[in-house]
C-alpha cells in the first residue's frame, strides 16, 4: 500500500530540494526523519514537513509505521509567480524570478526490491 504527500509552491529551488530528497530516497521513515533533522540546508525544512505529512496520511490508511520506507521523493519546478523588479540603466527593468517547487514524497510498506546485479 502506498501513502504520499505533495507540498505545492514551496519557496525553494527544485535543484536544491532534490539534493536533500536524494538523501532520504530509499531509506526507512525513521532513518529519513533523523537524517533530515541533522541536514543543514534550507530545503530540509519543507522536505521534513512533506515527509511528516506523508507519514500522517499513512496513519490514516492504517499502515504499519515501522514497515514504511521512502519509495520515491522528488521536486518539480513550480511556476514562479513572484517576480521582483530590478531597475537597470537607461530606464530599463529586468525581473528576478524567485524559484518555487512542488515536493512529492511517496511511502510504501511493500518489501523493497532487491538490487539487480550487472
Amino acid at each position: 500500500m502506498i501513502a504520499f504527500a505533495i507540498a505545492k509552491f514551496e519557496k525553494v529551488s527544485p535543484e536544491k530540494a532534490n539534493l536533500v530528497l536524494r538523501l532520504v530516497r530509499g531509506c526507512s521513515v525513521d532513518e529519513a526523519l533523523v537524517t533530515l533533522a541533522h541536514v543543514r540546508r534550507r530545503a530540509a525544512g519543507p522536505v521534513l514537513k512533506t515527509l511528516r505529512s506523508a507519514l500522517a496520511n499513512a496513519g490514516m490508511k492504517k499502515l504499519n509505521p515501522n514497515a514504511l520506507w521512502v519509495e520515491t521523493a522528488y521536486a518539480n519546478a513550480a511556476p514562479s509567480f513572484f517576480r521582483k523588479p530590478e531597475y537597470r540603466a537607461m530606464g530599463r527593468m529586468n525581473f528576478q524570478r524567485k524559484p518555487q517547487a512542488h515536493l512529492t514524497v511517496r511511502l510504501s510498506d511493500e518489501p523493497r526490491p532487491k538490487a539487480k546485479r550487472r
